[in-house]
């Protein structure tokens, strides 16, 4: 029987041979290999030292101005200025307009609330770009409130931007859904000038065209001017020929129906300064009655005119009338060249002038 360790040699000796390792002695060594790995391993990592924290980036404000997605998310219908002495909405200014001065003397402490529809994540403010304040839960208010009572604000004298934006959510974070944004001027001291009403575009005088004792006149305010620079917000008309005034409406024009005779009329303008101030212009305009055929019209009094027989104004302009002898024998370019001299004369001295002349020759 030949050995396991031995083989067999064709002569009948044997050679003997090594044995091979065992099963057991394998795995030892593979163990051996696997600890000295981890070894190895372990050893790298106690170089390198513990992994670096992760950073981290630091909170920053949300963008005054971001871009705006409307798909979705509440709307801004507006600012209004609010009474923080009385948590109530200023009539006059609700919503706030562009171009509106306000008075810091005259003033209650005030604050801005920006009016939202819909569910809001939060609404940021801005001042000419810098973040001002976040709102999170309504009243969404420039400085804050306490429930319903608003904190005052105290706004810079000077023109500033005004600006809201509404989040979908708190923070200024999300998305942007809506902004609204007004220029104000805040101004301290009661220096601001009054309003002035101007109603020199309106026709003073007119005729009674069908005969019917009534005339369609239009009323023009549009010269009336705030000298602050805001703008006006109403123009009221008022016809005050029985002594007690009637209100005949109100707009910048406004086309009235008056009746023959001459009407005494008040123009008042409104600012959007706060107080509102006002300014008043008194004038007159005259419906003359149907021309009959009687020999009305234009026609000169001296200096002046008349019209159907009446004395009439002509906003300024100033009539010179001369006479002159006619030469003999009668020359119409002598009267042409002395009234082109004429005309020059007033060109040299500044007047621009619009003449119609009215020659009549009579020879004797």
């Amino acid at each position: 029987m030949i050995s396991p360790t031995s083989t067999g040699l064709a002569d009948g000796k044997t050679a003997r041979r090594p044995a091979t390792p065992s099963a057991s002695r394998s795995r030892r060594v593979a163990w051996l290999l696997l600890l000295l790995m981890i070894a190895v391993l372990g050893g790298c990592a106690d170089a390198t030292g513990p992994e670096p924290a992760p950073v981290v980036d630091p909170p920053v404000d949300p963008p005054v101005d971001p871009p705006i997605d409307p798909s979705d998310g509440p709307d801004l219908t507006g600012l209004s200025l609010i009474d923080a002495a009385t948590d109530e909405p200023i009539p006059a200014y609700q919503p706030l307009r562009s171009g509106a001065v306000l008075d810091l003397s005259v003033l209650p402490p005030v604050s801005v609330r920006a009016e939202a529809v819909g569910p809001v994540g939060s609404v940021t403010f801005s001042l000419d770009g810098s973040p001002v304040k976040v709102e999170n839960a309504a009243p969404y208010a420039i400085a804050g409130d306490s429930g319903e009572d608003y904190h005052a604000w105290n706004p810079p004298v000077g023109t500033v931007l005004v600006r809201a934006v509404a989040w979908t959510e708190s923070g200024g974070g999300g998305v942007a859904v809506d902004s609204v944004a007004v220029q104000l001027t805040f101004v301290a001291g009661s220096n601001l000038a009054d309003p002035v009403a101007d109603a020199s575009r309106t026709t003073r005088t007119v005729r009674d065209l069908d005969g019917d004792g009534r005339e369609s006149v239009t009323l023009d305010g549009t010269a009336s001017v705030d000298p602050d620079g805001g703008g006006l917000t109403a123009w009221e008309w008022y016809d005050e020929t029985d002594g007690a005034p009637v209100l005949l409406g109100e707009g910048a024009t406004l086309a009235v129906s008056l009746e023959v005779g001459t009407h005494a009329l008040r123009l008042r303008v409104r600012d959007d300064e706060i107080p509102a101030a006002t300014g008043e212009q008194t004038f007159s305009v005259t419906v003359r009655p149907a021309d009959t055929g009687g020999g009305g019209g234009i026609a000169l009094d001296g200096t002046g005119f008349r019209f159907d027989g009446e004395p009439f104004d002509m906003w300024g302009i100033r009539v010179a009338s001369a006479a002159m002898e006619a030469p003999a024998p009668l020359d119409p370019d002598h009267y042409a060249d002395h009234l082109i001299a004429q005309l020059d004369d007033y060109l040299a001295h500044g007047v621009n002038t619009v003449t119609v002349f009215y020659l009549s020759l009579i020879h004797i």
